[in-house]
This record gives C-alpha cells, sequence and structure tokens, in this order.
C-alpha cells in the first residue's frame, strides 16, 4: 500500500480510535478517571465499566467499542469529500442532516440546533410540519432545542450565539485537511484551506474563532503528510497567525483570540499536570478543548508510536473523546510505518475499524485523482431525508 494511501486510513482510524477509547470517560474529571483505573489512569483500551457510571447519559447505550459524534460527523465531511471530489456546501449540509437524523449521542447542543434551523428551512413547506417536533427526536432536551430553532436557509452561516465557541468544527475537519495534503497541500499556501474551512464551520459555529481553531488542526495533519511532523511543528503558529490576520474583519468585538489560548497551551507542552488543568477547564471549547489537543500532538508528534498520545489525550480528563480524536487523528497523520496503530486498539473497535479504513482508502483514491468521485443526485438525497 503506498504511503498516502496508508496515512490517509491511519487517520481515519485515528480519529475513531480516540472517540471510541475516550467515550466511556467522557466529561469525567482527571481525579474521576484515577478512581474508576485504580489510580493507573487508561493505559488500553477499556469498556468494561457499568456504562450507568458514564457522565454523559447520551452514550451510556452505546456497545462497546461504539464511536460518538466525533466519528459520525468526520465520516459525513470524509463522504460528502469523495462524492463530490471536492467541498459541496449543500452535499456537507445534507449530509450532516443525515447523520443527526441517524444518532445524536454525545453531539453538543450548538451543532444540533444549527441543524434543526436548516432542518426547519427545507421542511417549512411541508403541510402541518413546524408545529410538533418530528417523531425521531424522543429527549425532551432535543425536543427543546428543536422548538427553539428558527429556520435558516443552508446558504448562510450560523446565527451568532453567546459564548458557542465550541470544538464541533475541530473535530470533524480532519477529511478537509486530508484532501487538501492529497492533492499536493497547496490550499495552505493559497488560502483554498482557509476560505473552505471557514464556510464549513459557520455551517453551524458562527463565531471565527472555531474556524481559526479548526484550521490550525488541519495544517497539523496536512502539513504533516505533505513535509513530515516536524514541518507541521515550525509552521503552525505562522499558519494561524496568517488566518487570523486574514479573518481580522470579521473577528468578535471581545478580543478573543486562538492564537493566544494556543501559545499559552504550547508553553506548557512539557508540563502536562497544567495543560490538562488548562485544556479541561472549558469541557468543550475551542479556546481550550483545542489548544490542548494541538499541545498533546505537538510534544509527541515526533514518537515512535502514536498510543502515548491519545492516552494522554483521554487521561487530562474533560471532553476526552473529541480531545482524543483530534489528537489521533494528527498522529494518524505521522504514520511512519505500516500497523501504526496497534491491532488490539483497531480490534477493540465495535466494526475493528472496518468504517475508517473505507472512508480512508477511498478518499485518497479520489483526491489523488485515482478514482472518479462516486458521484450524488441532490435532489435525491434531499427525497431520501424527506425534503
Amino acid at each position: 500500500m503506498q504511503d498516502l494511501k496508508r496515512r490517509a486510513i491511519d487517520v481515519m482510524l485515528g480519529i475513531h480510535l480516540g472517540d471510541a477509547l475516550g467515550v466511556p470517560f467522557e466529561m469525567m474529571s482527571r481525579q474521576q478517571i484515577l478512581n474508576a483505573t485504580g489510580g493507573e489512569g487508561v493505559t488500553r483500551p477499556r469498556f468494561d465499566f457499568d456504562p450507568a457510571a458514564r457522565k454523559l447519559h447520551d452514550t451510556r447505550g452505546l456497545p462497546p467499542g461504539s464511536t460518538s459524534d466525533d466519528s459520525q460527523l468526520a465520516d459525513a465531511t470524509a463522504e460528502g469529500l469523495i462524492l463530490a471530489g471536492r467541498y459541496h456546501h449543500e452535499l456537507q449540509v445534507l449530509l450532516h442532516l443525515k447523520a443527526l437524523w441517524h444518532d445524536v449521542a454525545g453531539w453538543g447542543g450548538t451543532t444540533k440546533l444549527s441543524l434543526y434551523e436548516i432542518d426547519k428551512w427545507y421542511r417549512e413547506g411541508r403541510k402541518g410540519f413546524g408545529i410538533h417536533p418530528p417523531p425521531d427526536i424522543r429527549k425532551p432536551k432535543d425536543q427543546k432545542l428543536w422548538a427553539e430553532a428558527v429556520p435558516r436557509d443552508p446558504r448562510h452561516r450560523a446565527r451568532p450565539r453567546r459564548n458557542a465557541r465550541g470544538n464541533g468544527p475541530s473535530m470533524k475537519v480532519a477529511p478537509i485537511a486530508l484532501h487538501m495534503a492529497l492533492r499536493g497541500g497547496g490550499g495552505f499556501v493559497t488560502g483554498e484551506a482557509l476560505g473552505m474551512i471557514l464556510r464549513f464551520s459557520r455551517m453551524t459555529h458562527e463565531d471565527p474563532v472555531c474556524a481559526i481553531a479548526a484550521y490550525a488542526v488541519a495544517s497539523a495533519i496536512g502539513v504533516s503528510i505533505t513535509e513530515g511532523p516536524k514541518a507541521a511543528k515550525r509552521l503552525l503558529m505562522g499558519h494561524v497567525e496568517a488566518a487570523e490576520n486574514t479573518l481580522a474583519y470579521i473577528h468578535p468585538s471581545d478580543g478573543v483570540r486562538f492564537m493566544a489560548a494556543l501559545a499559552k497551551a504550547l508553553s506548557l507542552a512539557d508540563e502536562p499536570e497544567k495543560l490538562w488543568n488548562f485544556g479541561s477547564s472549558g469541557r468543550a471549547d475551542s479556546m481550550t478543548t483545542v489548544p490542548m489537543a494541538l499541545a498533546i500532538w505537538w510534544r509527541h508528534a515526533e514518537d515512535v508510536e502514536p498510543t502515548a498520545a491519545v492516552l494522554e489525550a483521554i487521561n487530562a480528563g474533560g471532553d476526552t473523546d473529541t480531545v482524543a480524536s483530534m489528537v489521533g487523528a494528527m498522529m494518524g497523520a505521522a504514520a511512519a510505518r505500516p500497523h501504526w496503530w496497534p491491532i488490539e486498539w483497531v480490534d477493540a473497535l465495535r466494526d475493528c475499524g472496518a468504517r475508517a479504513r473505507d472512508l480512508g482508502g477511498r478518499l485518497h483514491d479520489v483526491s489523488t485523482l485515482r478514482h472518479p468521485p462516486d458521484g450524488f443526485d441532490i435532489e435525491d438525497i434531499k427525497r431520501g431525508l424527506g425534503y
């Protein structure tokens, strides 16, 4: 298997592995994780805990080795690139909606509300729809979110919401980074990648800080593939600074800057306890969890194996599955040999990695022009969703 194809697969496997291994511990503090593991922390795939003890109720019914929103949304993003051979915004929107109606275990409120708004826009002409939430929405908290949603044209960016700086765009951006890297990586020089990621991010998160955070993760992945992890580390801050300067005209007035948060996290990269305290304080925030994920990758990027970085991301506590999936994607991009991920880890996934391998291989083949895009009928997808 050629090196680039292997790396594409390892990136997708890294997302699924970090997600699945982190799910049982999501929103636990570091101390709670230590207590649950007899003081040793997470040292291997662990699905032997009572699901009722999980902090996130949505994930308690998931079978061992299952993934959650991180993989679902990254997979949807990859599928859109495979179908179109490029970034097609409405296709991405529809595939996100398809994922939404399939399962919302672990999904963030901002992402769900934004997609409910778009769903209402598509359905607003349907007789009788809009009075009650669809039957697919069973949970009272989701029914409440759906009731609050105001129809929004999918061509328009998400509505501004105070402090809505979630890490949703960062956790699903890896396939876009892969696509750009497999095309040669020039998009990170020309600005094409930033423009694409801004539009992608604002599908659900209006704040440009979320887009810059996602761009930083994409840079780490993309440059690791095209030039190696050492170059990715060297170029990261320059890419983030250029992105912030480019998007300065749409920055929020409160002066929040992702670059400052990233600089803080990187300064703590060699002081893990301090980094973990910083990164888990915001629970699921572009200003805390994403910088921590990047700092963990930064310290481990040139390791001879990828597992220590993913385990650290989980043992830090907080939004364990999302941080671990981001770190997993970045470490996958640094793959230095075949069988980069331990076979016992991959076998611990519910599907033994079949979905990740399939998407990574197909995305490689389409992005490198070895295979034409699978193709799609936008109206057929709409009909399938009831639009």
